[in-house]
């Protein structure tokens, strides 16, 4: 629970104090883990900040494993109303770091707000189906499952990359904008009804 408080109440050497020196935090909704106490610490200076003064962590359900070991059910509130999509599930492994529990391992998912239902058990079907088709294909492909991301990459990357990336990124940035440029809007908004109505 120091862990949570820390990032609520945004004490950063007391957060700091929570993780080890060589952590390993595997956040799903990243494309690769932050490895190291020094990469840990700058997402979790990103989290606190994107968090803003009145967003906090909630936990709603704590559970002991084996050994050092936990998982966290939580989600986020702000001023102590739920936000919808920030449910959340966090499994720690913990070690004995100069006589305190820190945290070495988290894995860490977050409610997506898309969601796909029938379609993810669709997409079960046609992969075992797959797979009973294709064993030998399918025994190559779980030895190693990066092996044809990797080959799909290189494809990608050679044909569509070009087009796509530079489409996308024009896409995100024009979204960045956006939100932005509504931020900048509403604050406007706020400082004009201050100015005119105290």
């Amino acid at each position: 629970m120091k862990f949570y408080s820390s990032i609520n109440e945004k004490n950063q050497d007391q957060l700091s104090s929570c993780i080890s020196s060589d952590c390993f935090i595997d956040d799903f909704s990243f494309p690769k883990p932050f490895r190291g106490k020094q990469e840990a610490m700058e997402f979790f200076e990103e989290l606190v900040k994107s968090m803003g003064q009145n967003v906090k962590f909630c936990v709603e359900n704590v559970c002991e494993g084996d050994g050092h070991s936990a998982a966290v059910n939580w989600h986020l509130e702000w001023k102590g109303r739920k936000i919808p999509f920030t449910r959340g599930c966090s499994f720690y492994e913990f070690i004995d770091e100069g006589g305190r529990l820190v945290i070495r391992n988290a894995r860490i998912l977050i409610e997506s707000p898309i969601k796909p239902g029938g379609i993810t058990l669709s997409l079960l079907k046609n992969i075992t189906f797959l797979f009973d088709e294709f064993p030998k294909g399918a025994e190559l492909f779980l030895e190693k499952p990066y092996a044809i991301i990797q080959a799909a990459i290189r494809i990608y990357g050679l044909f569509l990359a070009p087009l796509i990336n530079h489409v996308m990124a024009s896409y995100l940035k024009l979204l960045s904008n956006m939100a932005e440029f509504f931020l900048l809007v509403v604050k406007i908004i706020i400082k004009i009804r201050n100015l005119f109505f105290k």
